[in-house]
């Protein structure tokens, strides 16, 4: 028996260690990797130059759905990097999953928030990643809801 194609939904806040994690995941098990922050930036929306309003948003969600759908349909497991951080948007994508007779896991990056705090210290003074600006930041991190329905849950060390 075949197995069907899985959709992997990360999900943490920020700073968490989603996309370290999703890049080294999706490498070692060759799946396809679907970063949100990948797809804004190759659309040329950046933090820190292009105010990111909805319109821009709606755009990088249609190109970000449109890879996951063709991915699965060719028959790939998809990782999606994202924080995916209230329980509407990771019900979006295991009923996108589900509606192409795939399955779907999310993945929840469980980290505490003063190592998330320092990590985005830390980036304010190296850029290994875009810096995302202070309000979006505490936006993220007050309407961030933990998955009840995690299938894996990986609790970053201190």
């Amino acid at each position: 028996m075949v197995n069907s194609p899985t959709l992997f939904i990360m999900c943490g806040l920020p700073y968490s260690g989603k996309t370290f994690f999703s890049k080294r995941f999706s490498a070692e098990n060759r799946y396809r990797l679907v970063s949100i922050d990948d797809v804004r930036e190759s659309l040329g929306i950046f933090w820190s130059k292009t105010d990111t309003d909805a319109q821009n948003w709606q755009e990088v969600f249609r190109v970000v759905d449109e890879l996951i759908v063709s991915t699965l349909k060719q028959g790939e497991s998809v990782v999606y990097d994202s924080a995916n951080q209230d329980e509407a948007s990771r019900s979006k994508y295991r009923k996108l999953a589900e509606s192409l007779g795939c399955s779907s896991k999310i993945v929840f990056i469980d980290t505490p928030i003063e190592v998330i705090q320092e990590r985005r210290l830390d980036n304010q003074g190296n850029l290994v990643r875009a810096h995302i600006p202070q309000e979006h930041f505490e936006s993220t991190v007050q309407t961030f809801v933990p998955p009840k329905d995690a299938d894996v849950i990986i609790r970053a060390a201190e």
